[in-house]
Parts: C-alpha cells; structure tokens; sequence
C-alpha cells in the first residue's frame, strides 16, 4: 500500500483542453490529471500524475475515480478542478498561490453561490436515490452552499469519513452507459452530501430551514 504524505493535491479533469497552464502552477502542489479522451494525450512535462478513464460520467467519475485509487494515500488538502479554468480562476488561483490551504474542510470554489440554505438545488428524487445508493441504510446528511461548476477542496479527514466502497458505488453510478437520469450531472450540487461534510446534522429529507 502507498501512503506517501503529500500534504496539497490539485485534481484535474480534462477532455481535449489546452492543459499548458498547468506547467504554471505552485511547484508545492502535487498535480494529477485524468483524461476521458478515448486516445491517450500528451500532457505538459511537470512530473504529473495522468491517468486516462472511460469517457463516462463527466467531471464526477474523475473526481470519484481519484479518490477510489489514492483511498489510503489522499493529500491532507486535495483541489478538484476541471481543466478548462472557466469558472472564475482568479479564486482557484488565490488558493493556489496562498502560502495555507484554506481551513476550513470543504467548499466549492469557482461559482456563484445558489442556495446556500437546505437541500440542495436540483434535489430531484433521482438525486436523492443516488446519494443512498452510496449511503445504504445511513441518512444523508444535508449539503454545503453550492457552486456551479462541480469545483470544491476537500480536506482528507472529510472523504475519510466514508469507507471507500462508498465511493465505489458512486463511481460505478456515475459509468453507467443507459441510466434513467444523468448522475454526473445530479452530484454537480451535491458534493457536500457525497462526503460527511453538512451545514445542520439533519437527514436530507427533514425540511429545510430558513436563514435566521
């Protein structure tokens, strides 16, 4: 088992961007690049990590196919990004340059905010079957404020607090080539449901609060 400390990770998911601003970043930050591109490609000579996937499932099986292979091995601070920068880079790039990682344990970066208060957005009953499809018998907890873009941090000790198998049976959602609704597209909002990171300890059926 592999379990070199690395202490800040930047994920990126990419399709066919233009990856060159990755030679650019932090030397400190631990890089990893997954592509869904059905032929390998070449990727700027910094000593990343690649990793070619299936093309399925969108940012959401790059990111949930990251966490399943480094289970035992996550960063303390892991960035999940989607290669082509386009929402608001300026607030990654702060994150990026910052002497610390934010301290706070997950949120989404990149994004106007959309309703920070209750359920998510979206929370359609297909989501809510999809989450406890990785859940099982535990309640779901409710989510964090949400930001489009299906860009967040999360630090290690909040994806830990799922087993992996969790994390499998998401990913495996995610692939599936004929399903009845799109997961990828459902866990765009959901993220903080995903891991055990909540606003308020509340099953995510009970009614939502309003801001006091």
């Amino acid at each position: 088992m592999n379990t070199t400390s690395k202490e800040k990770e930047i994920v990126i998911a990419s399709y066919r961007e233009d990856l060159n601003w990755v030679v650019n970043l932090p030397k400190e930050w631990h890089v990893s690049i997954y592509n869904t591109l059905e032929s390998p490609r070449e990727f700027p000579p910094r000593g990343v990590v690649t990793s070619n996937l299936p093309n399925a499932g969108r940012e959401a099986s790059q990111w949930l196919a990251h966490i399943v292979k480094n289970y035992h091995n996550l960063a303390e601070f892991t960035l999940f990004i989607q290669a082509d920068r386009k929402h608001l880079p300026h607030e990654i790039d702060k994150i990026l340059e910052a002497e610390h990682p934010p301290a706070d344990n997950f949120r989404y970066v990149g994004g106007p905010v959309d309703n920070p208060f209750g359920p998510p957005p979206f929370l359609f009953p297909q989501t809510e079957r999809l989450l406890k499809h990785g859940w099982q018998s535990v309640p779901v907890p409710c989510t964090t404020p949400f930001q489009v873009g299906a860009q967040f941090y999360a630090r290690k000790q909040v994806i830990l607090n799922r087993p992996r198998d969790h994390y499998e049976r998401l990913l495996s959602a995610t692939r599936n080539p004929e399903p009845e609704w799109s997961p990828a597209h459902l866990l765009e909002p959901v993220w903080g449901c995903v891991f055990d990171r909540v606003i308020r300890k509340k099953a995510l059926t009970e009614p939502a609060e309003s801001p006091s």
